[in-house]
This record gives C-alpha cells, structure tokens and sequence, in this order.
C-alpha cells in the first residue's frame, strides 16, 4: 500500500489540472519529451532481458531455443485476444517445464 499511495495521491490530486495545463505549448513539448524518453526506456529494458532470456551464456553459448519458442508462442498468442494473465502463467509453466526436464 505505501508503493502505490503516493502515485494514487499525485493522479487524483493533479488529475483535474491536467487538461488545463496540457494546453501550454511549453508544458505538451516536455510531456512530449518525457513520454519519448520512458518509452525509449521500456524498449531498452525489453532488449537487455530478452538478450539475457534468449542468449543466456553470451553469443558464445548460442541461443536458447526453447525460450525462444516459448517467447514466440506468448507473441502470437498474445496477439490473438487472450488474458495477458494467461500467457504469463503459460510462459512461466513452459520455462518450468524446460527447465525441470534439462532441455534448456
């Protein structure tokens, strides 16, 4: 509770100001920049994990094809209309799974 209260606090708080302040050219560009940069953010974190998940001993050791045809299973079915809950739960069964016979 004490993570998320704060956040809670600032959106109800400042959530009636928004639409007001968004219209300052000034304050759209920053907001702008700022989304820009979180999503250039997310997109390097995704990079850097699925090195890790998919290349797990460097290029050296080759990629791990069973964590790549569990990503690319969650990836189409993800994309079919699907719980996202659903696909994480199946994934983290798959990697158990892999994990518990030896083939990774």
């Amino acid at each position: 509770m004490a993570t998320f209260l704060p956040s809670f606090v600032f959106i109800f708080l400042g959530a009636p100001y928004v639409e007001r302040i968004t219209r300052a050219p000034r304050i759209s560009a920053a907001l702008a920049a700022i989304t820009a940069a979180v999503v250039g953010i997310i997109a390097t974190l995704a990079l850097l994990l699925a090195r890790v998940v998919l290349v797990p001993d460097g290029w050296q050791g080759g990629i791990s094809w069973a964590a790549l045809a569990i990503a690319a299973l969650v990836c189409g079915r993800s994309s079919a209309r699907s719980s996202s809950c659903t696909g994480l739960v199946g994934a983290a069964l798959a990697g158990l799974a892999v994990q518990g016979f030896g083939w990774a």
